[in-house]
């Protein structure tokens, strides 16, 4: 404890002073000469009794590190309390430019692509970068690289990137002006001597205290209601998307805190670099059980009876406008931060730069390296957060990537479904598992009805997609008759995957 402390040391300060003697801490408020203005922290009601009673306790070995303590009477934060600042000499690594080498870049404001001037900004910015395009070349990753600056750079000029909220959107313009007035009724309190002033001034500040209170309540409930309409709304026309946002709104920030991890042997992981390594044993462990667990037997195939009418010819354009159109809106975009959005925006430039790409692809039976790279995310399951197994992993894939994918799937799709049984729901164009689950309903209210018994079995494989073995795969549908170009283009969208993870974005703390 310091020299420079204000007032009197009751039953509590000594409390507080024992506790930082056995616990080797010092008190950084005693430590700074200051006026006393800059050392109390509590003004009573009456602006008469003044006391500092809210401290700083810092361990002894970081004492030289702390550089400054005293108060910020002019923040307005609504308390009798006053802000307490700290200055502290810190070392810290030096921070890398975003977007340089291995930095994920942050994503565009794609939602100002619903406005339509914005959109015709975005067209005709896109169009005069692809018309300055140098002639193609035969190297892939340089034609996508050129085709992925066109887009970002003009996403960066007309729509700019995603910004954190700075104010409550719910709060109206009314409510933040007296906010304001109250800020300066604060500031007008410090710096006025006159009891009698100082008195008017202070009911002034309670009254506009209930002021604000009462606005901001009026404001929440009417935010509250409107999204509570455009809930209503949304599942009145089975717009189960805008339901499912309308709710999370409403039901507020609910995502997970996050929490260290912990080793195979139970052992709190600390630091963030041991962490990220951990996430990489966990996911590698994942991603190579599949060698081990599917049988090899499967890959020994009988050749097909009849080829299966798939055309292998390369897509035309109309099957890239169609993918394109197809593309699911506010999807999380990969590394290159492409959306479907932009892709959307303006479909025929991008019919006219993705057509020409693809069809090397086809050729070559090669992807470019970027479209082989996935962004790791984890997503949070039931149980102890702090087990890497209690975590869903998802990877985001490359937007113009799926393009590609949705036109071989559309081919296979129209092949296949004739071959599959009529039981199997998932997956499939115009069905899904709830076919299964009304008829499960069925059979369970027939059997209540008739008072029969009833055996369910619910079978679920753990991590089935990651553990399949994407050799069994390819031999199953060459046995079927599917073509051996479809399947080799197939192989290439797995040859070279990776994946990358961030810290943010696996939860590290």
């Amino acid at each position: 404890m310091g020299t420079h402390g204000l007032g009197v040391i009751n039953e509590n300060g000594e409390r507080f002073i024992e506790f930082c003697q056995n616990h080797d801490l010092t008190i950084g408020g005693t430590l700074f000469i200051h006026g006393d203005h800059h050392k109390y922290t509590w003004n009573s009601p009456d602006g008469v009794t003044k006391n500092q009673i809210d401290h700083l306790a810092i361990s002894s070995t970081w004492r030289s590190s702390l550089l400054d303590v005293r108060n910020r009477r002019g923040a307005d934060i609504d308390s009798d309390h006053h802000l307490v600042v700290v200055e502290v000499r810190l070392k810290i690594a030096v921070a890398h430019k975003a977007g340089g080498p291995g930095k994920i870049g942050k994503r565009f404001d794609v939602s100002k692509l619903n406005d339509s001037d914005t959109r015709k900004s975005f067209r005709l910015e896109l169009r005069n970068r692809f018309s300055a395009l140098e002639a193609a070349t035969d190297s892939l990753d340089e034609e996508w690289n050129r085709i992925k600056v066109a887009y970002t750079e003009t996403s960066s000029v007309v729509l700019g990137h995603k910004s954190a909220k700075s104010r409550e959107d719910w709060m109206s313009q009314r409510t933040w002006g007296l906010i304001e007035d109250r800020r300066k009724l604060h500031l007008s309190l410090l710096e006025t001597q006159d009891s009698i002033v100082r008195a008017d001034l202070n009911m002034q500040y309670r009254q506009k205290r209930r002021e604000i209170y009462r606005s901001t309540r009026k404001d929440r409930r009417q935010w509250a209601n409107g999204i509570a309409d455009r809930a209503q709304r949304a599942a009145n026309s089975g717009n189960l998307k805008e339901l499912y946002n309308a709710t999370k709104t409403l039901a507020g920030n609910s995502r997970f805190k996050k929490k260290p991890l912990k080793s195979k042997d139970g052992q709190l992981i600390v630091t963030a670099e041991e962490q990220l390594i951990r996430w990489r044993q966990h996911f590698e462990e994942i991603f190579r059980s599949s060698a081990t667990q599917t049988p090899d037997t499967l890959q020994i195939q009988p050749t097909p009876t009849r080829m299966l009418d798939i055309d292998t010819e390369p897509p035309s354009t109309s099957e890239v406008a169609k993918a394109v159109r197809s593309l699911k809106t506010g999807k999380a975009p990969g590394l290159d931060l492409i959306t479907a959005e932009m892709l959307q925006a303006d479909l025929s430039s991008a019919v006219d730069v993705l057509t020409p790409l693809i069809e090397k692809i086809w050729t070559a039976e090669e992807l470019p390296d970027e479209w082989n790279k996935g962004l790791l995310i984890t997503v949070p399951k039931k149980g102890d957060l702090s087990q890497c197994n209690n975590w869903r992993g998802i990877t985001l894939l490359s937007i113009p990537s799926k393009v590609f994918c949705k036109i071989i799937l559309d081919r296979l799709s129209k092949a296949l479904d004739p071959l599959l049984r009529k039981e199997q729901a998932g997956f499939r164009s115009g069905r899904s598992c709830t076919d299964q689950i009304n008829t499960l309903r069925i059979i369970l209210e027939q059997a209540s009805e008739w008072q029969r018994e009833v055996y369910l079995t619910f079978v679920d494989f753990e991590k089935a997609f990651d553990t399949l073995k994407w050799s069994s795969i390819w031999s199953r549908l060459l046995s079927i008759g599917v073509p051996p170009k479809i399947v080799r283009l197939l192989e290439a969208i797995y040859r070279k995957y990776s994946c990358k993870a961030s810290r943010h974005r696996m939860g590290i703390v």
